[in-house]
């Protein structure tokens, strides 16, 4: 890769990646020292951006919290040939918004520059922090997430005749992922509970947390419960070992979201939080992990996320939910005689499936076709991890059995499964 500067005014200069001859421009940071532009440009990447969303391909960048002081004011950004989110200089951070059009994963990951660059002395590869979490644990912030509290004596009752799965089995320290959905069954939210001694906790994707607000207080009549929003940030602990990580600050509690094991937190410091658990971890064999090894983790284990995999647009089976987000033994909640008739009575047209792919890794929103070359629905994420590469996508009904061949881009696909649980994206 041809590396330059190009001078982005007020002495900032910028990492310079032209792999494509389009002028893909990585990242600007402060130029006082060299030392200290690596570290803290890598604070900003680790901390603030979501370098890399669907396995590997870089999706959107989000600069909000967690940027270390110095680089607060800096035009610190990532854009690309085919996808720009441009630095708000006035403001002193870049917009929120929702996802860009994906961009080269070579431009951003896979370059020889930007692996020391991003990696270097800090950070773990996206494969090595995998690993850690099937032997270990991988701690990962969520900061595209929302947290509510709930507090009163009707608590649970009242939120679990609103969502599609059963808090009344629970207890303190115990949580669950579930669904809100809509009178017609469709997927407004998806969300994780956490029962306390007193409380509950929600963890809900920012993008839709006024929209989820308003319809669970809009269903608060007579019941004797309060739910506010709560300053916290969320975090997730995966892997066999996750339980064994305790912490002074925060309230937590088993919640597995991938099938390895897994914990829930919710903090008031972040970087308190990270502190202590990086202490611990150097004992407990874990890591503390990234949205790029997270997004590895997931797509490899086939684990859909809302608002990349699924939205509000799906029903709970369309994204493969309904065993691990939703209950069919509990009472009444707001939307269930559709999601109960669509898998007792019918199937729904489209499924989210797991797929291998024999080739190069296929891009997001790229087409899925039979082998007779009829188009049958389309990548949604995608991931290479040691050499195999694995997709998840959204396919019709007929095509989403185990054993299908279908066809992607970049050559062959095997459905292995449908997905096997989901969590909430950026």
């Amino acid at each position: 890769a041809a590396a330059q500067e190009r001078d982005l005014g007020e002495g900032m200069p910028a990492v310079h990646v032209d792999e494509a001859g389009e002028g893909d421009v990585i990242g600007a940071v402060p130029a006082a020292d060299p030392e200290y532009v690596d570290v803290q440009a890598f604070e900003v990447f680790r901390d603030a951006v979501e370098l890399v969303d669907r396995s590997g391909f870089a999706h959107h960048t989000v600069i909000s919290e967690g940027v270390s002081e110095p680089c607060r004011s800096p035009r610190v950004f990532a854009v690309s040939s085919t996808s720009r989110i441009h630095h708000d200089a006035d403001a002193g951070h870049c917009p929120e918004g929702e996802p860009e059009a994906p961009f080269r994963q070579e431009s951003v990951v896979e370059s020889k520059m930007c692996r020391e660059f991003c990696y270097s002395r800090a950070m773990l590869s996206p494969e090595k922090q995998a690993e850690l979490a099937h032997a270990s644990m991988l701690v990962v912030k969520a900061p595209y997430l929302s947290a509510f509290r709930v507090v009163g004596k009707d608590r649970v009752s009242w939120l679990n005749g609103l969502l599609t799965c059963d808090l009344m089995t629970l207890k303190p320290g115990q949580g669950s992922y579930g669904l809100l959905v809509d009178k017609k069954g469709k997927i407004t939210s998806d969300l994780f509970v956490l029962v306390l001694e007193s409380e509950l906790r929600l963890a809900v994707p920012t993008r839709v947390k006024d929209q989820v607000f308003e319809v669970l207080d809009h269903h608060l009549i007579m019941e004797d419960a309060e739910l506010t929003p709560a300053s916290e940030t969320i975090f997730f602990v995966h892997g066999p070992k996750a339980a064994s990580l305790s912490n002074g600050n925060g309230v937590g509690g088993r919640l597995d979201v991938t099938g390895l094991g897994g914990t829930v937190w919710f903090v008031s410091s972040a970087t308190a939080f990270e502190e202590e658990a990086a202490a611990a971890l150097t004992d407990l064999g874990g890591a503390m992990g990234d949205a790029a090894g997270w997004e590895f983790l997931r797509v490899s284990l086939g684990v859909p996320a809302f608002g990349i995999d699924f939205d509000q647009n799906n029903y709970p089976q369309e994204a493969s939910l309904e065993k691990t987000a939703v209950s069919f033994s509990k009472g009444c909640y707001l939307g269930q005689e559709v999601v109960f008739m669509l898998e007792k009575r019918g199937h729904p047209k489209q499924r989210t499936v797991r797929m291998h792919v024999k080739g190069g890794v296929p891009v997001p929103g790229s087409s899925v076709k039979a082998e007779s070359g009829e188009d049958v629905g389309k990548v949604t994420s995608s991931v290479a991890l040691n050499g195999s590469v694995t997709a998840l996508a959204m396919v019709k009904w007929a095509f989403s059995n185990g054993g299908t061949r279908l066809v992607t881009d970049q050559g062959a696909a095997e459905v292995l499964s449908t997905a096997a649980g989901a969590v909430s994206g950026s």
